[in-house]
């Protein structure tokens, strides 16, 4: 999971139909799979998806449940690092409105 995370991390911000397609994958793979980590970080990084797509608010909606999800099962650091990564993929959009080619590449991925 950790080299489709680390992909879908580049290709969020080059590539959306690549980019699906690993989300896709992710999805298929944790339906057999139990791992409620994984299955978090799933739902951030199609909120995530949704974020760079230009769908905002669903975006948004979606990253923020896998976020309270986290903190209530006590990850907090990862739900702390996450709710960073919120604010820059929000600020990315509006950079993106205001005719900036934000540079996605300010993006550490966490999965790593």
């Amino acid at each position: 999971m950790h080299v489709i995370w680390t992909s879908f991390s580049t290709l969020v911000f080059e590539d959306l139909s690549a980019a699906q397609q690993l989300l896709s994958i992710a999805e298929k793979y944790l339906i057999d799979h139990i791992d409620v980590t994984e299955k978090i970080t799933l739902m951030f990084n199609k909120g995530w998806y949704d974020i760079e797509a230009g769908q905002i608010e669903k975006g948004e909606k979606r990253v923020r449940t896998a976020i309270n999800i986290y903190t209530s099962l006590g990850y907090k650091k990862k739900a702390s690092d996450l709710t960073r990564q919120l604010v820059h993929h929000i600020k990315r959009q509006e950079e993106k409105k205001q005719g900036y080619k934000p540079d996605g590449s300010r993006v550490i991925s966490i999965y790593v």
